[in-house]
């Protein structure tokens, strides 16, 4: 099925700039998803922390969803009304400037699994959208907490998505061919 949300084109997003493309307007749409898809394409040699794709509660710095890379790592964590396991996270390094491809599923159970280039890296429990009550703010390229816009991307964004259902293995792979 199509995505619900899809950027269809690279966007350039510069850290100094403060760019991202704000979809805060639609977070409605995705807070009640309880299992999906988040994927994208995305480039970065620098360093620090840069957000793919962030929902979250800004008046609360503890509540959100996030696909992002830290550390020199892509990772996903969901912090908020719902426990949450911790971080998924890839042991490969994405600081290198080349194109890379990021994908989460999550079931209706809360079964995560986390891929990098269409392989996957990285599972445990961890939950969706629907684990973050209150949630207004939805950004590609940034994170919002309760002292504003923070984690901007530095580098390259492409075909970042939010399906509603759990793509299969294959169809990550095929993505990300």
């Amino acid at each position: 099925s199509p995505p619900l949300m899809s950027g269809t084109q690279s966007v350039l997003l510069n850290n100094g700039n403060t760019d991202y493309i704000d979809l805060s307007a639609h977070v409605g749409d995705f807070a009640n998803f309880s299992e999906g898809t988040i994927t994208g394409w995305f480039k970065t040699s620098g360093t620090g922390a840069h957000v793919i794709l962030a929902a979250s509660d800004s008046s609360d710095p503890g509540r959100e969803i996030r696909l992002f890379i830290e550390g020199g790592s892509l990772r996903y964590d969901v912090r908020g009304d719902v426990s949450s396991a911790g971080q998924l996270v890839s042991s490969a390094s994405v600081n290198d400037g080349q194109w890379h491809h990021a994908a989460v599923t999550v079931d209706g159970v809360g079964n995560a699994l986390l891929y990098l280039d269409g392989v996957e890296v990285a599972s445990q429990a961890e939950p969706f959208f629907d684990a973050v009550l209150d949630l207004n703010t939805m950004a590609i390229g940034r994170n919002v907490d309760s002292g504003g816009g923070q984690w901007y991307f530095d580098g390259n964004l492409d075909d970042v998505a939010v399906f509603s259902e759990v793509l299969t293995p294959a169809q990550i792979t095929q993505i990300a061919a």
